[in-house]
């Protein structure tokens, strides 16, 4: 542990590589509120400064994690340490605590915050809050304008409807040099639904037809998806989510759904081209624009933290505007989870921020039940089937309805 002096206090930081400790020279106070994160520290120390100055009494222990850390060692104590009072979640783990009441319940102490913040859908069950939505992201469609005008296709603008995805895959396809016009992934079942996820949505379908209601996997929206998918001419790539990056940078791929962190690692590619953002595409020209998908990074308490309170204060005032507009400000792709921050954001780093920003709109999060993991990658396996030809869309979906079903243990 080493000592990040900041203004009038410091802020004991504990530094963990691979979920596990790296160093640890002098421990933290007993009373200190434990807040592990995986964000860097040279952003959030002078914060954490300004908050125990206004908060007198009130010490933060920084754990910082390398790796996202599963559900269960999230909130684990680490080398013989404290449980943390408060954790950054991420959305692969935020599912299955959010359902399965190991967090503290918010409700009282953010209902202010709800007009001001977005992402409580994946924070929520019911009207209870059990998490405080803290950084967001939204996946849009990555394209590349210099392919298409090679195809002889509009290079100034993206395709806006599934028609006009479909006549661009007509000429991508048509080229020479291996080229491809969409890729999704398929490095892990999970990745693959989520790639369809915002297709199947913006047709109308989805997983469930309410939060608490029937499974419609298979249901007519979904499968129209997975038809339009399957039936482009030969232009759909199956490839891991790496091998589509590399791919859309040296030119051979033309379109793929992209969140902050892939932007950025097409960006930092040797060679890559220049390329756009554009809202992901509408199933009709008078549906405004396609569902996209949302993702999250909240702040939530253990239920059975030492430090409930003083973790509740903190969270309230990382999510402030002076806080987020802060941290925006570093390298950090993704954006703040305040209402209406379009505006506000540094869109030099890749040149999509403002417009994730503002498709955020239509995002749709990732629901709070125990196994959504399971039901993604039960989605992912059975579009990969059918992309691949070893199952008819509907029969492929059909069979992960099941499954989901068996999964939520409702029809």
């Amino acid at each position: 542990m080493r000592r990040l002096a900041a203004a009038t206090t410091a802020v004991a930081l504990a530094i963990l590589t691979g979920c596990g400790p790296r160093a640890a020279k002098a421990p933290a106070a007993a009373d200190a509120i434990v807040f592990r994160t995986t964000s860097p520290a040279e952003a959030l120390a002078p914060l954490l400064a300004e908050f125990e100055s206004a908060n007198p009494g009130l010490h933060v222990r920084l754990e910082i994690v390398d790796c996202p850390p599963d559900a269960d060692t999230l909130l684990a104590a680490r080398a013989g340490g404290p449980r943390p009072d408060l954790c950054e979640v991420p959305d692969g783990p935020l599912p299955r605590l959010v359902a399965t009441g190991r967090l503290s319940d918010w409700s009282a102490g953010v209902a202010d915050l709800r007009d001001s913040l977005r992402g409580w859908p994946a924070c929520m069950v019911g009207e209870s809050i059990y998490a405080l939505p803290w950084r967001l992201d939204a996946v849009t469609l990555c394209w590349n304008p210099q392919l298409f005008a090679r195809a002889r296709l509009d290079a100034h603008h993206a395709p806006r409807t599934w028609d006009e995805v479909r006549q661009a895959a007509v000429r991508l396809a048509a080229l020479h040099g291996g080229v491809h016009a969409l890729g999704l992934s398929v490095d892990d079942s999970t990745g693959t639904c989520d790639d369809f996820l915002p297709w199947a949505w913006s047709r109308g379908g989805g997983v469930c037809a309410g939060p608490h209601d029937s499974v419609c996997v298979g249901g007519d929206e979904n499968v129209a998806a997975l038809e339009f998918l399957a039936a482009l001419p030969g232009a759909v790539r199956l490839a891991s989510r790496e091998t589509l990056q590399a791919e859309f940078a040296h030119g051979t791929l033309g379109m793929l759904l992209a969140d902050g962190d892939s932007w950025g690692a097409i960006a930092r590619l040797p060679g890559a081209g220049r390329f756009a953002a554009a809202p992901v595409p509408a199933w009709v020209a008078d549906s405004s624009q396609g569902v996209t998908l949302g993702r999250v990074v909240a702040l939530a308490s253990p239920a059975d933290a030492r430090h409930r309170e003083g973790a509740l204060r903190l969270a309230r005032f990382l999510s402030s505007a002076h806080c987020q507009y802060a941290l925006a400000s570093t390298s950090w792709p993704m954006l703040p989870s305040l209402a209406g921050c379009r505006g506000r954001v540094d869109a030099g780093r890749d040149g999509t921020a403002s417009l994730r920003a503002a498709v955020l709109a239509r995002a749709r999060f990732a629901q709070p039940t125990a196994q959504w993991n399971d039901i993604r990658r039960a989605i992912g396996a059975a579009v990969e089937d059918a992309l691949r030809g070893r199952a008819e869309p509907g029969a492929a979906l059909a069979t992960a309805d099941s499954e989901v079903v068996a999964l939520m243990g409702h029809r």
